[in-house]
C-alpha cells in the first residue's frame, strides 16, 4: 500500500562483454532504463551507443514466410538461441529463391487462366454453332465477325440486310443485346464493318488457335482451367511444405532476430567509453540484491548504487504496490494522475472511502448482489478492470442494504434494519457531514505526511492543509458544534486569537514563511502590497473551500434518501398497475434505478474523492515505472 522504494543502478562492464552481461544479468530484471548520457553527464570521454537497427529487412523476410503458411508470428523469447548472421541469410536465400520461382510460375498460370477465362466468356454465346472454328478462320474470300449488338441496333440492321452484302446469324439473345456473327465478302469488309460499328456492334475477338467447334473448344478450355488451378494449388502447397519443414528453425531464427533488434534498441539508452559500457536505470531493492549477488564473482562488471535524493539528472519512477483487494482501484487513482515517487500512494485511502460512500449512497442487498455478479463477469470475461471495482463496491452495497433493510427496494422482506434513510433524514445528513469532516481531516494528515517525506516545511506548517490549517478547521468545527448542540468549544477571545486569527495569518503569509523555513535568502515578497492583496483573496477562497468541501458531503446522505425514494416510486407504480403487470414494472424499475442511479452515484463519489480530498494532498505528477521489456517493446 505504498510506492515501491527505488534506487539508481549504474552497471559498468567491458564493451566486449555487453551482449553477454545484458543477457545474463539484465534482461530478467525489473529495471526502468534512463538515458546514460543524460544521467552521467559528469563522466569524461563518454559517448552514446549509436546503433543502426539492421534487422528490419531480415525480420520482414521471416514475417512474409509466416504469412505464406498462415502461421502466427512468434513473440520475442529473451532466452532464444543465438543464430549466426550467415546461417540466417542462408535460410532467407534458400526459402526466398523457392518462393520467388513459385511466384513466377503462379504468375504465368494466373495469366493463362485469365486468358482462358476471356476465351470461355467469348465462347459462352457461340456454343450452339456446330461449325469448326478452324474452317471459319480459313476462309480466303469471306470474313466473319463475332460480338453483340443492342436490340435497337439489330432492328435497324434488319432494314439494311436486303441491300447489304452481308448476313447476320443470331447465336444468343439477352434482354438488351443480341449475340451473333456476321459474314461478308473480303472486298466489302471495310464498308460492312463501318455500318455495324455505327449500330454499336461490340466485337469480341476469338482466338485463331481455336479449330474445333465452339462447344468442343469450350470443353477443352474448361478442362485445361481445372488442371491449371490444380497445378497452382500444388505449387502453393509445395512452398508451404518447404517452409513448414523448416518451421522450428525459422521460428528460432526469427526470435533470434527479435532479440538482436531488442538489444540494439537497448543500446540507444546506454553509453560507452573506449573500453567500458554503462547501463543506468531504476530498480527496487529486491532486484538490486539479486543483481549484486549474481555479479559478485564478475571481475569486470561493477554495480554502483545511488539513493534517489543524491541523483540530480533523473527523477525516480513510481511503481505502486497494493494488496490485491485494493489493486483494482489503481485505475481510478490513475484518472487523477500517478503518485509522485515521494508521495503517499492514495489507492488504499480511495478504495476504503469509495467502498464506504458507495454503500451508504446505494445500499440495497439485491441490487448489490447484481452489481457483484455483473462486475465479476466483466472482469473475468472482458478483462475490464473497472469490473473488479464494481464487484467490490457491490459488496458494500449489500452490507449497507442490510443496514437499511432494503432488498431490491423492498424494506419489508428483511427481518431487521438499523436505520431507514427516509425516516431518519436529519440523522443521515448529520452523519454525512461528520463523515466528510473525518475524510477532510484525513486528507490533511496525508498532506502533512507528504510534507515530511519531501522535507517541505511549508506543507507541514504553513499551508491551508498543514498543521495550522487543521487547527483552524477543527476550532471552527468545535465552535459550530457548541452553537448547535451545546457541546464543544466556546468562541472566547483567546480561542479566536490563538486558534482562528493566528492560523489565518500564517496561511495568509504561507509563501514567505515557507521560504523562510526552507532558509531561502529572498523570502521577502518583492511587492508587499500586491502580495497581501492577492493573498487576502486567496485566503477568502481557502476559508470558503473549507465550508463548501464540508457541505459537499451532504450529498452522501442525500443520495441514500434519493435511492430509497426512487424505489418507493417503483413499488407505487407496481401497486397502481396491480396483478401480473406489477412484476414487469418492478423488474424494469429496478434495472432503471441500478443503471441510472448507480452510474450517477459512482461519478459523484469520484468527484468527492478528487475535488474534496485529493486536491488537498495529491499532486499526481509521477512518472510510471516501465520495465526494460515494456519500454523497448512499445
Amino acid at each position: 500500500m505504498a510506492v515501491l522504494k527505488m534506487k539508481l543502478v549504474n552497471i559498468v562492464g567491458l564493451v566486449s562483454d555487453f551482449d553477454r552481461v545484458i543477457n545474463q544479468y539484465i534482461l530478467d530484471k525489473e529495471i526502468n532504463l534512463e538515458n546514460a548520457i543524460e544521467v552521467l553527464n559528469n563522466v569524461r570521454g563518454l559517448y552514446p551507443c549509436i546503433s543502426e537497427n539492421s534487422y528490419q529487412a531480415d525480420k520482414a523476410s521471416f514475417e512474409s514466410f509466416f504469412d505464406l503458411i498462415g502461421a502466427k508470428r512468434p513473440e520475442i523469447d529473451y532466452a532464444a538461441k543465438h543464430y549466426d548472421e550467415e546461417d540466417i541469410q542462408k535460410m532467407i536465400k534458400t526459402i526466398s529463391e523457392k518462393v520467388s520461382k513459385s511466384k513466377e510460375d503462379i504468375q504465368k498460370i494466373d495469366q493463362t487462366i485469365q486468358e482462358n477465362s476471356t476465351l470461355l466468356e467469348s465462347l459462352e454465346y457461340v456454343k450452339d454453332v456446330n461449325v469448326p472454328l478452324g474452317k471459319l478462320f480459313s476462309f480466303q474470300f469471306m470474313k466473319f465477325r463475332f460480338g453483340k449488338l443492342p436490340k435497337v441496333g439489330y432492328k435497324t440492321l434488319e432494314t439494311y440486310l436486303g441491300d447489304l452484302e452481308a448476313f447476320f446469324i443470331i447465336t444468343h439473345e439477352e434482354r438488351d443485346y443480341v449475340w451473333g456473327m456476321y459474314f461478308t465478302p473480303a472486298d466489302s469488309e471495310e464498308k460492312v464493318d463501318a455500318l455495324f460499328s455505327s449500330l454499336y456492334f461490340q466485337r469480341v475477338r476469338l482466338s485463331g488457335q481455336l479449330v474445333d467447334t465452339p462447344a468442343a473448344e469450350y470443353a477443352k478450355i474448361t478442362e485445361a482451367q481445372q488442371k491449371l488451378k490444380q497445378r497452382r494449388i500444388e505449387i502453393e502447397l509445395s512452398v508451404r511444405n518447404a517452409i513448414s519443414a523448416e518451421y522450428p528453425t525459422i521460428c528460432g531464427m526469427y526470435q533470434s532476430i527479435l532479440k538482436k533488434a531488442f538489444l540494439e534498441k537497448l543500446k540507444g539508452y546506454c553509453a560507452h567509453t573506449k573500453e567500458s559500457f554503462y547501463v543506468v536505470g531504476w530498480m527496487a531493492e529486491g532486484e538490486i540484491n539479486k543483481l549484486k549477488k549474481q555479479t559478485e564473482k564478475e571481475d569486470n562488471v561493477m554495480v554502483v548504487i545511488e539513493e534517489p535524493e543524491d541523483v540530480i539528472n533523473a527523477k525516480p519512477p513510481t511503481k505502486m504496490r497494493n494488496w490485491a483487494i485494493f489493486k483494482p482501484f489503481e485505475t481510478l487513482v490513475r484518472m487523477y494522475g500517478l503518485p509522485a515517487y515521494n508521495e503517499v500512494d492514495p489507492t488504499a485511502f480511495l478504495a476504503v472511502t469509495y467502498f464506504l460512500m458507495f454503500g451508504i449512497m446505494f445500499g440495497d442487498v439485491g441490487q448489490g448482489l447484481v452489481l457483484v455478479l455483473a462486475g465479476l463477469l466483466f472482469y473475468k470475461w472482458k478483462k475490464v478492470k473497472l469490473g473488479a471495482v464494481a464487484s467490490i463496491i457491490g459488496v458494500s452495497s449489500v452490507c449497507f442494504g442490510f443496514v437499511y433493510g432494503s432488498f431490491f427496494g423492498n424494506e419489508e422482506l428483511l427481518p431487521f434494519h438499523l436505520i431507514k434513510p427516509m425516516e431518519s433524514i436529519n440523522e443521515m445528513l448529520m452523519y454525512s457531514v461528520v463523515f466528510g469532516v473525518v475524510l477532510i481531516l484525513a486528507a490533511m494528515v496525508i498532506n502533512i505526511i507528504n510534507g515530511i517525506k519531501n522535507h517541505d516545511k511549508g506543507k507541514i506548517f504553513t499551508g491551508q492543509n498543514s498543521i495550522v490549517g487543521m487547527i483552524f478547521y477543527v476550532t471552527v468545527l468545535l465552535i459550530v458544534m457548541k452553537m448547535l448542540t451545546g457541546t464543544g468549544l466556546s468562541a472566547s477571545p483567546v480561542v479566536i486569537i490563538l486558534f482562528i486569527a493566528a492560523p489565518l495569518i500564517v496561511i495568509l503569509l504561507q509563501e514567505p514563511l515557507a521560504k523562510l523555513l526552507a532558509h531561502y535568502k529572498d523570502w521577502r515578497p518583492k511587492q508587499p502590497g500586491m502580495f497581501l492583496l492577492e493573498s487576502f483573496f486567496e485566503l477568502f477562497e481557502v476559508v470558503l473551500s473549507f465550508v463548501t468541501n464540508t457541505l459537499s458531503f451532504l450529498r452522501v446522505g442525500a443520495f441514500a434518501m434519493n435511492h430509497a425514494g426512487m424505489m418507493m416510486v417503483v413499488y407505487l407504480l407496481g401497486d397502481m398497475i396491480g396483478g401480473g403487470g406489477s412484476i414487469p414494472v418492478l423488474v424494469i424499475g429496478n434495472i432503471f434505478v441500478m443503471c441510472m442511479e448507480g452510474f450517477i452515484v459512482a461519478i459523484q463519489i469520484l468527484r468527492l474523492e478528487f475535488y474534496e480530498m485529493f486536491s488537498r494532498f495529491y499532486s499526481g505528477d509521477g512518472i510510471e515505472f516501465r520495465s526494460i521489456k515494456t519500454k523497448l517493446n512499445d
